[in-house]
């Protein structure tokens, strides 16, 4: 009876243990136990809160596990499991690793696994064209990597027209992808697309690394959810926009060359925090517009064609730049603007060079001020040139001084401007490619109530910044040195506006709206080590365009845009003027998120083994000790 007793007592013993450990188990996040997440899934506060996961960036995983797919023309082999060749596609249907190399002569390769699933694709110079369809086509999966090997050459093709299946599917473009899409990797991609886009994601788009060209006949890329760009060298080529998102657009480092398109960039929100952008926009360069269909002042959009949406609320239309080096260059615009926001423009940083001509309403920077938005500068340089007839200057809320200066008629192209301090040091000096009549001028160096003389051409002017944001010159002539309200002839004096006039019966003045908080820069924004742009391989400069005609605009592409080349001339067009950092968020678990039907269990974290394998031994210990009771 006492052995019994003992018995009894070790088994209740053992389970209150197992009950104890399983429950921390179950709770294991409150006690400190580290909770291994989905850095790519939707849905987490987590996820939705970072620009790129550890995934996006990691362009160079490995391959030895992968199941490898040879393309030699129309024969397809597949060595290893997850994929499979139906019709002269190659079919990929569940989560995994693959690598692709070789000619498809007509075919797609499409992803068609389950909703939770993750798909990592290698191409190491493979060609892949499709008549009729997609190239890529992402059908179904959670998320797909689409990764350039080290050192390869990789294209992509669609013909000009799609088949009935892809017609009735909304296929238009070369990758057509129904789920998160991230392009990543050193090696180089060209798309070529003869029906519609070359890239178009109905979810998220990353760009993370790579050489990329795109040529397409409408959008370069279109974007349902959201675009993110870094560290990734992205030419376009477009008859339409060349990045159109539906949702916002961030440009995190990299360089962006649209060389020829309707307008630039076009999205709600369009955020720079670094890299390289020059555009050759037929309309304007950038254009936050508050999502297609109209209603954008108001902060709604319509459906579109390629919208999945009804109608929702959307956020203001807004362009924050925080740095990299900005180029707009549109010398045949006609009433097109540079940069241009239905409501919101913040600057904090960054160069900005924008050239467009006068004579006409073509503003460098255009925003919604009719419907209660601001224009702040507040750190960087601008030189942006237009026309006078509807030109706004920057608000007085800004910290950052400006100079709009007006003229009565267009310089000649390739006039030069220079802007010197009282001591004779230029702190801008640059040559403008197209004649313009109206000149918007900011730089760190510029402060309010200092004298400066600017130089136009053969002519100057001494003027004096009497408030942090001064005009000069309405358009009566050049030299009308009493300045004028912006585009009114015949006013002699700058207009009083120290006193607001009486509103009409009725008006009321717009709600206060809180500007957001930018005394310091977003959360962690630091580049990690060893991120660096990849080069052009292959191309020493630019890709000529000599041979696309009038619309590539190659005259100004060569144009020498001042002082650049020495390096010690202070407010060189390019001069950097504030250094500013960035910290593309990464997850910083202990391993990679966890690949739903791979069941990769090397990417559990530890701590979870340790509690799971103390809470297996106790329960079997109870199951043991109740045995034994059981037999006594």
């Amino acid at each position: 009876m006492k052995e019994q007793k003992m018995i009894n007592i070790i088994s209740v013993i053992f389970t209150l243990l197992a009950i104890i450990i399983t429950v921390l188990f179950m709770n294991g996040e409150k006690i400190g136990l580290t909770k291994v997440l989905d850095a790519d899934a939707e849905g987490t506060e987590e996820a939705s809160s970072e620009y790129f996961s550890k995934n996006d960036l990691n362009g160079n995983w490995d391959v030895s596990g992968a199941t490898k797919i040879t393309l030699d023309g129309t024969k397809i082999k597949i060595k290893g499991s997850g994929a499979y060749e139906y019709n002269g596609d190659v079919v990929i249907s569940q989560s995994g690793w693959y690598v692709l190399n070789g000619t498809l002569d007509d075919g797609s390769i499409k992803v068609d696994a389950d909703k939770s699933s993750k798909v990592w694709i290698l191409l190491d110079d493979a060609e892949i064209c499709a008549s009729d369809d997609a190239a890529l086509r992402i059908d179904q999966a959670d998320k797909v990597f689409l990764t350039l090997a080290e050192g390869s050459k990789n294209k992509l093709e669609c013909g000009d027209e799609m088949s009935d299946e892809a017609e009735e599917d909304g296929t238009n473009g070369v990758i057509f992808a129904h789920d998160d899409l991230t392009i990543n990797g050193s090696g180089s991609l060209s798309i070529v697309s003869d029906y519609e886009h070359g890239i178009k994601a109905k979810d998220s788009l990353k760009i993370c690394g790579g050489t990329i060209s795109i040529k397409a006949i409408s959008d370069g890329i279109h974007v349902n959810d959201h675009f993110r760009m870094t560290a990734a060298d992205v030419t376009i080529d477009a008859m339409d926009d060349g990045i159109c998102s539906e949702g916002d657009l961030l440009i995190a480092s990299g360089k962006l060359l649209i060389s020829d398109c309707y307008e630039g960039l076009e999205c709600p929100q369009i955020t720079v925090l670094d890299g390289d952008i020059e555009i050759y926009p037929d309309d304007d360069g950038f254009n936050a517009n508050g999502g297609e269909g109209g209603f954008g002042n108001f902060g709604f959009f319509s459906k579109t064609e390629d919208s999945e949406e009804t109608e929702e609320e959307a956020a203001d239309p807004c362009v924050t730049i925080y740095g990299g080096n900005i180029k707009i260059f549109n010398p045949d615009a006609k009433d097109a603007d540079g940069i241009d926001s239905n409501k919101d423009i913040y600057i904090y940083g960054g160069n900005i060079f924008i050239s467009l001509p006068g004579g006409g309403p073509n503003n460098g920077i255009d925003f919604g001020s009719e419907s209660g938005g601001v224009c702040e500068i507040h750190g960087g340089t601008v030189i942006s040139c237009g026309g006078a007839s509807m030109v706004e200057q920057f608000d007085a809320t800004s910290t950052q001084a400006s100079l709009l200066y007006n003229l009565s008629n267009s310089t000649e192209d390739d006039v030069r401007v220079c802007l010197t301090d009282e001591n004779g040091n230029a702190i801008i000096d640059t040559v403008i490619p197209t004649g313009f009549d109206s000149i918007q001028l900011s730089c760190p160096e510029m402060k309010t109530g200092a004298t400066y003389t600017l130089k136009i051409g053969d002519k100057e002017e001494e003027i004096t910044l009497d408030s942090v944001s001064t005009s000069v010159g309405g358009i009566s002539g050049f030299g009308n040195f009493g300045g004028g309200k912006t585009g009114f002839p015949g006013m002699s004096e700058r207009t009083d506006m120290s006193e607001m006039p009486e509103m009409p019966d009725g008006a009321e003045m717009p709600e206060e709206r809180e500007r957001p908080d930018m005394s310091e820069m977003p959360e962690g924004f630091e580049a990690p080590d060893g991120m660096e742009r990849p080069g052009m391989p292959g191309m020493s400069g630019r890709p000529d365009f000599s041979d696309k005609g009038p619309g590539m605009r190659g005259d100004i592409r060569n144009a020498d845009f001042g002082n650049e080349e020495d390096e010690n001339v202070a407010g060189s067009t390019f001069q950097k003027t504030a250094e500013i950092s960035f910290e593309r968020t990464v997850k910083e678990t202990e391993k990679e998120e966890v690949v739903s039907n791979a069941k990769n269990l090397n990417e559990y974290d530890s701590s979870v083994w340790k509690y799971l394998a103390a809470s297996v031994i106790v329960l079997a210990a109870a199951l043991v000790s109740t045995k034994l009771f059981r037999r006594w």
